[in-house]
This record gives C-alpha cells, structure tokens and sequence, in this order.
C-alpha cells in the first residue's frame, strides 16, 4: 500500500503470542517479527557467536516503522515493504482509536488469564499484548512527532511461525539486572527485584508464559507480576504448570531439551 506522498508501507499486526517484555512486537509476515531497536541488543545480533545462533531467532536486518492515521484509528506500518510482506498490507485484527481505546477483531485463538478478582477472563489476544501495543503505540506517536522521522526496528526470525498452539515460557535469567546507566532509583527497583523473588533464591524468574490446554481450546496466560510472586516451591509448581497440557504432564519433552542445554555448558 501507499501514502500520500508515494511512499509503500505494510501494516503490523501485533504478534498475539507475546508473554513478556516492554514493548510490542509486531508481525511483518507469518516469517518474520520486528522489535524497536535496542542498541546494545542489536549488537548481540550482529556479533552473536556461532555456537550461540542455534538458540537465537535469525537475524534479518532493520525496519523503519511509522504511525499512520486513518480517520479515528492509528496504525503502526513498516515503510518500504517488500513484495514478501504484501500478503500481510492488510488493517490488522487490533485498532487503537485516537482516544486511546482499542478494537480488538477476532482471531482464531482463546487466551485466559486471571484478572484483579482471582477469577479467570477469556480474551482473542494474549492480555499482555493489548497492554504492550497500547502503551508502545502511544510512546511511539511521540517519539516520531518529536523526532520527525521513523523508528528503526529489528527484523527476527519468527520461531512459532510453523507451530499451531504455540506454548511459550519467558525466563528472566541471571541476579545482576540492572545497566550501569541506570539511574539510581532503577538501579535501586531491580535490586529489590532481585532480592524479593526466586531471582535471588534460584537465579532465574518467570517473566510471562501461555500454555495451550486442550480440555479447553485455549491459552493458558500468565505475565511478569506472576513470576514476581512466586516462591521457589511456586515456581516449581509454574514449570509444571508450562509443560502440563490439561491432561497429562508432557515429561516426554524434558530429555531433548535437557540434552541441547547441555551442549553448551
């Protein structure tokens, strides 16, 4: 498709299996996902060692992305799109009005999560997908208005591209979490962070997992305040949880991976 000055742009569609960070991750085909550049990430990518490229997505070069608006609605859209993203220049299943407010179009899968009752809600999307694209969305309206120009993001390898019910577990690894660069205040939050979760105790803590449960037809969700709460007996009971698929416990896909980590170690 084409603005009015001529210039081809594709529209992103939120990528609906994201458990976990910051920002929204967007879908430029079924292949290929985008992320806003991180420069340091974007070094890792560029320089990753090869005995590490096994357990990373491919690194497919950058994207700028840009906000359109169309009457009452705002889009994210890739600039410059390919014949190979042409299939995907479609308005996407979720519209955020100029107010703020979404429309989320149906899709295909059911999500549930527990929501500030303690029951469980059922939503078209994962519930942290709606809160990252909100809310990255509005910050990148303001960073272009303010620079002028568009965002460059990272092109990834989709790694769930071939898979029907995608289960994904999102792991925050490693006691040392903060940047030097942070400020003191933030540098001062991770640490409690730290101190106050299984990061302290086991090294590692959930950041946002969904397991599909066939009893149900959905998504098992749940995000980074979760995994915060977790004991190490909670969090024994959460990776239980991950491989469970409502029926029976899928024990049988331990070993493989066990063996692929211990390659490296």
């Amino acid at each position: 498709m084409e603005d009015n000055h001529g210039n081809k742009f594709v529209y992103l569609q939120p990528y609906i299996h994201q458990v976990g960070g910051h920002s929204s991750m967007l879908c430029l085909d079924e292949n290929r996902v985008c992320k806003p550049v991180v420069e340091r990430e974007l070094l890792f990518y560029r320089s990753i060692p090869d005995e590490l490229k096994p357990y990373a997505p491919n690194f497919l070069g950058i994207v700028e992305v840009d906000v359109v608006f169309d009457g009452e609605y705002m889009y994210l859209v890739a600039l410059n799109g390919e014949e190979s993203v042409k299939k995907n220049s479609q308005i996407g299943r979720l519209r955020l009005r100029r107010s703020g407010s979404f429309e989320v179009l149906p899709t295909k899968c059911q999500f549930e999560d527990e929501i500030s009752n303690g029951k469980n809600g059922t939503t078209d999307m994962n519930p942290w997908v709606l809160k990252c694209h909100r809310d990255h969305l509005v910050a990148l309206v303001k960073a272009i208005h303010a620079s002028k120009k568009p965002q460059n993001f990272l092109v990834l390898e989709n790694l769930t591209c071939a898979l029907r019910f995608p289960c994904i577990l999102d792991l925050k690894m490693g006691t040392r979490q903060y940047d030097e660069r942070d400020s003191l205040a933030k540098r001062q939050s991770k640490m409690f962070k730290v101190v106050n979760t299984t990061t302290g105790k086991l090294g590692l803590r959930v950041a946002g997992m969904q397991v599909y449960q066939v009893t149900t037809g959905r998504f098992l969700c749940r995000n980074k305040l979760y995994g915060r709460a977790l004991t190490p007996a909670g969090f024994s009971i959460a990776m239980r949880q991950f491989l469970h698929d409502g029926v029976r416990l899928r024990i049988e896909l331990l070993s493989p991976f066990i063996r692929k980590l211990e390659g490296k170690i």
